[in-house]
């Protein structure tokens, strides 16, 4: 769970100057319900509603208003414009701000008791109906999987002015570890952590570091070989599937929020991280993970049936990322509260049912 960040008039205040957007400021309510993060309703003066998502701060999380977000925004929009067709899905387009970036950042004053700013992002009002963590056996799976793949249906014919790429690979990944190395808090503060979150797995903090920087090397090992034997479908992914991402509409149909890590990238590693996040984030969910597949391919109906082989991979690669982002976090001093261990025993878990899984994978590539 993110930290409660508590917003005052003085925010409402800047909310307004960034969006450009006349809050009424009696109208913001905290939302608790369902929420991963801290967020809010809030009212116009003309009575429109919208919800404000307060992420992370810019250090700590990859939501940073220095970054460009045209591209994702630009890609939200062409999704938006397909919501009526699609039976599963339906897509948001984010409230961008008088600069045109999607993301804004709030300062805090001496008197808040954290004072780093935090990244907030602005979006027309849905009851925020999140997803719980684990899913296999409360979530339609099936739905879910219907609305990946009406997504990348249309994503797979997105053709942009300018190319832009998902940065959150396996090579990326090896990189925020080398980050977290070059921090001055790094030891003291991971130290501090595992102190708190003891562990029998792993108690050192640089042995942690190199356990990571271990299995990235036989993960980026792993897509080396792949690529050589396979030819992988490139298209636009939405980059981050998962259940805080995700509301249930009233309409019975899937919103996916969030597209701020949108880009160019093999289309399996996507199908591979949402059939483990749908099914269960903390855990490998074989039968939950094959019921994802079923439906996806049903719904896309041409598919590359022999990528799918790659999903352990790509689990991997999905847990690996979290891992290492989790680390700096906690390296970087900032109030970091998810498990650095969970993903980490979820490839530890990966590693003990790989076979089970592709021979569950196995039965869609025949």
């Amino acid at each position: 769970m993110a930290v409660y960040t508590h917003l005052t008039d003085e925010h409402v205040d800047t909310i307004r100057n960034l969006s450009g957007i006349d809050f009424d400021g009696e109208s913001i309510e905290p939302i608790q319900r369902g929420s991963t993060d801290t967020s809010y309703s809030l009212s116009d003066e003309d009575g429109r509603s919208y919800f404000l998502k307060v992420h992370e701060t810019p250090n700590t999380s990859p939501h940073s208003p220095s970054t460009d977000q045209r591209h994702m925004v630009e890609f939200a929009n062409y999704l938006s414009c397909f919501n009526r067709e699609w039976k599963a899905l339906r897509i948001l387009r984010p409230v961008s701000w008088r600069d045109g970036r999607s993301y804004g950042i709030l300062r805090f004053s001496t008197e808040c008791e954290d004072l780093q700013p935090k990244v907030v992002s602005l979006w027309p009002y849905v009851t925020p109906n999140h997803l719980p963590a684990r899913a296999s056996s409360i979530n339609p799976i099936e739905l879910l999987a219907r609305a990946t793949g009406e997504l990348h249906k249309r994503s797979t014919r997105y053709s942009p002015r300018t190319p832009f790429y998902f940065q959150k690979g396996i090579s990326d990944t090896a990189a925020v570890i080398e980050k977290t190395r070059a921090l001055p808090s790094e030891r003291q503060n991971l130290s501090i952590y595992l102190e708190s979150n003891p562990d029998e797995f792993l108690s050192d903090s640089r042995e942690l570091l190199s356990y990571l920087e271990s299995r990235i090397e036989r993960c980026q090992e792993g897509w080396a070989l792949l690529r050589e034997v396979e030819h992988l479908e490139t298209a636009y992914i939405h980059g981050e599937l998962k259940p805080s991402n995700t509301i249930m509409g009233e309409d019975g149909r899937v919103i996916f929020i969030d597209i701020s890590k949108a880009g160019l990238a093999p289309l399996v590693l996507e199908v591979g991280m949402a059939a483990h996040s749908f099914s269960d984030m903390r855990h490998i969910d074989v039968e939950g993970i094959g019921r994802f597949i079923a439906t996806y391919l049903d719904t896309v109906g041409s598919y590359p049936k022999s990528e799918l082989l790659s999903i352990p991979l790509m689990i991997e690669t999905a847990c690996l990322r979290l891992a290492a982002y989790r680390c700096y976090a906690i390296a970087f001093g900032g109030k970091y509260q998810k498990s650095v261990f969970e993903p980490i025993h979820a490839c530890l878990q990966l590693d003990r049912i790989k076979h089970n899984l592709i021979g569950e994978l196995e039965r869609w590539t025949r």
